[in-house]
């Protein structure tokens, strides 16, 4: 790739966060923004029919920002939007696809049962990579893209886009600062209020679900120089089936995975020894906390409905403007989620080869610790240190070779939900 060209992209997967869900959210809505720098040269779904709407979507997405950056008044937008447009081509079939196309990037956002293959797929094929979450049901999963990572020699990315918002980018500058003292925890909660019965049929619940994204957002707050290293599951809920029955696109199903989890995971410094706690709520059911707390010996940081509010130790507060930086402002993106955000930082390492904020390493270190509050409630919410996780689950490899990830996630789910189903 010679330096100005576009970074050619595939994109795997075209269901649900791939076309958002409005407001610019999803990755699609992403993509007109960033026209400059890629180009979105093939999609591959193995269902034809979210194939086909996936083409139309973007179809008509494309020719409506091309005319809104027609009005604003960006000519070379509009060019780049109606010929990318056209040219797109379709797959159902992913070998195809990176054997029929020459791709820089592969932007992957299949059910996360399926990402291990891809991932690796992809990496071997010579692309970048950038993947959703979760990234994979097991650690040991994980491993393996670790691995490929560094044979390959690529770049990956793990998608959390709420660390690339301007509210989470003006939140980790405050505590950088200094303005709440030292940092001594965080307090998040992730929740929709409904099963996502998508990940149910891979054996996935609300701990890994949503729990994938609130430990990417504390550990980034927190600092990626501190590491994870101990688990555990909290009361009076822990990992817990709180309703035990929903509604799947009309058909009442009973839940066979946790719809609710509360966790502990503690950080290390392993340059000083110095700890910080982030206290996690991920659910499908009740909301039992409400937007995020982040706590210092000075002071602490609140947000609800994306206001930030810094308070000190006398109770004083102020409200705090989210900073937006010069590369966000023009032409405005569809949204300022994080979508576009992500997607133009891994283009940028690709540029530079540099390594992504959000490298393979902390997504690996990221599931095991979510791996690892499954043995803390099995163990009766006792606190688990990763290295102890991780022992077990190397033991369950060399026991059961490639039956090992269904059997460890199998293992785990069915020991911390024993009593519950």
């Amino acid at each position: 790739m010679e330096v100005g060209d576009r970074i050619r992209v595939g994109i795997i997967g075209t269901g649900g966060i791939f076309e958002g869900w409005g407001g610019g959210s999803g990755h699609l809505p992403a993509y007109p923004w960033v026209v400059k720098d890629a180009k979105v040269v093939a999609l591959c779904d193995v269902n034809e029919e979210n194939l086909k709407r996936g083409e139309y979507a973007l179809k008509r997405l494309y020719e409506k920002m091309a005319r809104e950056y027609e009005s604003l008044g960006y000519p070379d937008y509009v060019e780049l939007l109606r010929a990318d447009s056209r040219d797109v081509r379709l797959y159902t079939d992913l070998d195809s696809m990176l054997e029929s196309e020459e791709i820089d990037l592969a932007d992957i956002l299949t059910p996360c049962e399926t990402h291990m293959e891809h991932v690796i797929k992809c990496l071997e094929a010579g692309c970048h990579v950038m993947c959703e979450k979760p990234l994979t049901r097991t650690w040991l999963e994980a491993l393996e893209i670790v691995k490929a990572v560094k044979r390959t020699g690529r770049l990956f990315q793990y998608n959390e886009q709420q660390i690339y918002t301007p509210l989470f980018h003006s939140i980790r500058q405050l505590i950088r600062k200094g303005e709440i003292g030292e940092l001594e925890c965080v307090w998040i909660s992730d929740s929709i209020g409904m099963p996502s019965w998508k990940y149910t049929k891979g054996g996935v619940g609300a701990l890994l679900d949503l729990g994938s994204h609130s430990i990417i957002k504390s550990w980034f707050l927190i600092g990626f120089d501190y590491i994870p290293k101990r688990v555990r599951t909290l009361s009076p809920e822990g990992i817990s089936i709180r309703v035990k029955e929903g509604y799947d696109h009309g058909i009442l199903r009973t839940l066979k995975v946790e719809d609710d989890a509360h966790f502990n995971v503690e950080f290390e410094d392993p340059s000083t020894g110095r700890w910080v706690n982030a206290y996690i709520e991920a659910s499908w059911s009740y909301r039992d906390s409400h937007g995020l707390r982040i706590v210092g010996s000075k002071g602490e940081i609140k947000v609800v409905n994306d206001a930030i509010e810094v308070i000190d130790v006398f109770g004083n507060s102020r409200k705090v403007e989210p900073w937006r930086e010069s590369w966000l402002r023009e032409p405005p993106p569809p949204a300022y989620n994080g979508f576009p955000q992500e997607i133009k930082a891994m283009l940028n390492c690709i540029k530079e080869n540099a390594r992504p904020l959000c490298d393979e390493k902390i997504a690996a270190e990221s599931i095991a610790a979510l791996n690892a509050c499954y043995l803390s409630e099995a163990k009766g919410r006792t606190a688990i240190y990763l290295n102890e996780f991780k022992e077990m689950a190397l033991k369950i490899m060399k026991e059961k070779g490639e039956k090992a990830y269904e059997s460890l996630l199998k293992t785990l789910v069915e020991e911390a939900l024993a009593k519950k189903l």
